[in-house]
């Protein structure tokens, strides 16, 4: 199975990117993978908690090695690049992708979407699927509104992803700093992709993405409804409603 990871920094569009991909009959949607390892508080994007999801209740039997992001919170950033030279030792987690791929491919699924997003991410995703077998879509928007995003009135009352605006702005460079040349350095083919693009002309972009990584597009329709697939971990807090 091919994977698909979206690159860039938070708030950059990468929720509605991955919701558009999805639809395609030969697409999975994981969300972030990164937030496997706190699978019993995760909500799927069906609305429920993980340990209901007809889809992940069956996978989460098995517990996954993930690491966490850069941009998390300080503490994780120094744990992560420990852990990230021990990874190759680790041997008693599983390999989430190689878990998913068992699942999937009796769907006829042949591309799984990562959204993860930070560098580091990118590097855990790269190093688990050795076999040339990633592609990555990075994403960017304009930085100012990107700090605007953060300090959307709803997230405000919600304190969710509370950050000061010149915090973002040096995370969001940094961040896509480092992604470059982590691809570089691994040689990993890449597309980079416009949220402005992506809002004002979906289905060109789409379509653009779909010829960069071969997938057969020609009936493809980005108004048909999703049934049954869609089964992404978090992402954008704000779409999700409990239910159970």
């Amino acid at each position: 199975m091919k994977i698909i990871f979206i690159a860039g920094y938070g708030h950059v569009g990468s929720t509605i990117l991955e919701y558009y991909l999805n639809k395609h009959k030969e697409i999975f949607a994981l969300g972030e993978s990164k937030h496997l390892k706190y699978s019993q508080n995760m909500i799927c994007s069906c609305k429920k908690r993980l340990s209901f999801c007809n889809f992940w209740k069956k996978i989460l039997k098995k517990k996954f090695y993930i690491l966490e992001g850069f941009v998390d919170h300080k503490i994780s950033r120094i744990k992560y690049c420990i852990r990230l030279v021990l990874i190759n030792f680790e041997k008693k987690k599983i390999n989430p992708y190689k878990r998913l791929d068992f699942y999937l491919r009796r769907r006829k699924i042949n591309f799984l979407i990562d959204n993860s997003k930070d560098p580091l991410a990118l590097i855990d995703c790269i190093k688990k699927n050795k076999n040339n077998n990633v592609k990555v879509i990075f994403l960017k928007r304009e930085i100012l509104k990107v700090i605007k995003s953060y300090k959307n009135k709803k997230r405000q009352i919600k304190k969710l992803d509370q950050k000061n605006p010149l915090v973002t702005f040096c995370e969001y460079f940094i961040n896509n700093a480092l992604t470059k040349i982590i691809l570089k350095i691994y040689n990993i083919s890449y597309i980079e992709i416009e949220n402005y693009d992506l809002r004002k002309k979906p289905n060109k972009t789409i379509n653009r993405i779909f010829n960069f990584l071969n997938i057969h597009h020609k009936s493809f329709n980005l108004k048909k409804k999703i049934k049954n697939k869609y089964h992404s971990l978090e992402g954008n807090v704000l779409r999700f409603k409990l239910k159970n």
